[in-house]
């Protein structure tokens, strides 16, 4: 394993086994395997049970909302659904999601931390969406999400870099005319968006499964079709928190229209349907 660090710079860039990973933060965050699978009919644990299990009922509220931070945070209990807890004993094999970055997505990556350092934003390839759907994405494009008021700062900051493969906020149909292999799309990010605290750039799996349903210029590249493949291979594989990822669908509008999808299309079992 070859690592490359930076002082001053949140990014860090790691080679292991022939393929790069984006990692934040800390040195090494390897793949934390849990004992999860929220939305499927598994008993779970309300906040007070999880309260008396861990004998926090007699502490202060502030005491035990950081008690429950903490004990996410560590993996021990995972956050299903509003006030719903799994152990991380409860169900075999599911691993936090991550992804390993392709050599032209931490190239972008360490050229934006270095030059915006506090900015807030996501950086999203559709190459990470190959391990879920059936027919594989031969033609990469990286999304670049930033904060509204610098959304033209990090193109100009790009395409300084990337000339022509740069497109500032397209359109569907400007893909016909500037879509390219690797190309970079430099878009707003909207308030709300989830963030992992061990990589603040990367787009977690709840973000990545509502962005199927809101971005439009995803859309044109993915086909419908794949959709149930990509959910219930997300579900399957990796701890969702469904709080969080239907937190992020209702600030997008998609709230209703993401459920009606799972019930309907997909073997997913949302926690209100049992």
């Amino acid at each position: 394993m070859q690592l490359t660090f930076r002082a001053g710079c949140a990014i860090i860039s790691v080679v292991q086994n022939g393929k790069n990973t984006i990692n934040c933060r800390y040195a090494v965050r390897r793949k934390e395997k849990y004992m999860t699978k929220p939305f499927l009919d598994r008993q779970t644990l309300t906040r007070q049970e999880v309260f008396l299990r861990y004998k926090l009922s007699s502490e202060s509220d502030a005491a035990r909302r950081y008690a429950l931070a903490r004990l996410i945070d560590r993996g021990d209990i995972v956050h299903a659904g509003r006030d719903q807890y799994y152990l991380k004993d409860s169900i075999p094999g599911k691993y936090a999601y991550t992804h390993q970055y392709s050599d032209h997505a931490i190239e972008i990556t360490k050229l934006l931390c270095n030059r915006y350092p506090l900015l807030d934003w996501r950086i999203f390839e559709t190459a990470s969406l190959n391990e879920f759907v059936n027919h594989q994405i031969a033609q990469n494009t990286v999304f670049v999400e930033a904060e509204p008021m610098l959304v033209e700062s990090v193109y100009e900051t790009l395409r300084g870099r990337f000339a022509e493969k740069v497109i500032v906020k397209p359109k569907p149909r400007d893909l016909d005319y500037y879509w390219t292999d690797n190309a970079i799309i430099v878009m707003r990010l909207v308030s709300e968006a989830p963030k992992d605290d061990s990589v603040p750039y990367g787009t977690t799996i709840e973000k990545l499964l509502v962005d199927l349903f809101t971005n439009k210029i995803l859309g044109e590249m993915i086909s419908p079709g794949e959709y149930a493949a990509i959910i219930e291979g997300a579900f399957d594989r990796y701890i969702v928190d469904g709080a969080k990822m239907f937190r992020y669908a209702r600030r997008r509008n998609a709230e209703t229209r993401m459920k009606d999808y799972l019930r309907q299309n997909t073997q997913v079992r949302l926690t209100a349907d049992r």
